[in-house]
């Protein structure tokens, strides 16, 4: 389930479909697109940052029956999810969008059921890094001053419009007090 610290060694095992920190990576949507659809909740998420030119494949997983890709406001195309070894005995496959050419800006998926148009997402190229953005779980309890209390404190870089940077490299310290 965990990426974990394998104590031997100081490097992170990468195993699980969730990081360290117990945040969601790629193969969770993979796994949360295999359950039944909720048209009111239907699931549709673009598994890259839209930030580097290598990869050029955008794989989408969702419980929709089609999966619509547009790139800056153009259509990319319109496609079933894919048909391959991989996919025979999944509920729903994953959608790969094959050799997309690589443009900075939005990246937006559409989600299709039965023809209609239920849901969309986006991705957008992120600019440079500009602040930190802190949020942090309650885990639906609030937190209570002097009270033995425990909270998950997540920080991430954006650029200066909320967008997530993931080949930010800075070294970002906190203290707390």
């Amino acid at each position: 389930m965990f990426d974990y610290n394998r104590g031997y060694a100081p490097d992170i095992e990468s195993s699980g479909i969730m990081d360290i920190f117990r945040l969601p990576k790629f193969a969770y949507y993979f796994y949360s697109s295999q359950q039944a659809l909720d048209i009111e909740n239907p699931l549709l998420f673009i598994a890259n940052y839209w930030n580097d030119p290598s990869f050029n494949d955008v794989k989408i997983y969702s419980n929709c029956d089609e999966v619509e890709l547009w790139l800056n406001n153009k259509l990319v195309a319109r496609q079933q999810a894919d048909t391959d070894i991989n996919s025979t005995n999944l509920k729903h496959p994953p959608f790969t969008f094959k050799n997309v050419p690589y443009q900075r800006g939005k990246l937006t998926a559409k989600g299709y059921v039965k023809g209609q148009l239920i849901t969309e997402s986006f991705r957008v190229t992120p600019g440079k890094p500009a602040k930190i953005e802190i949020s942090f779980d309650e885990s639906n309890k609030p937190i209570q001053a002097n009270n033995n209390d425990v909270a998950f404190v997540y920080a991430k870089v954006v650029d200066k419009d909320g967008n997530y940077v993931p080949s930010a490299e800075h070294k970002i310290t906190f203290k707390v007090e």
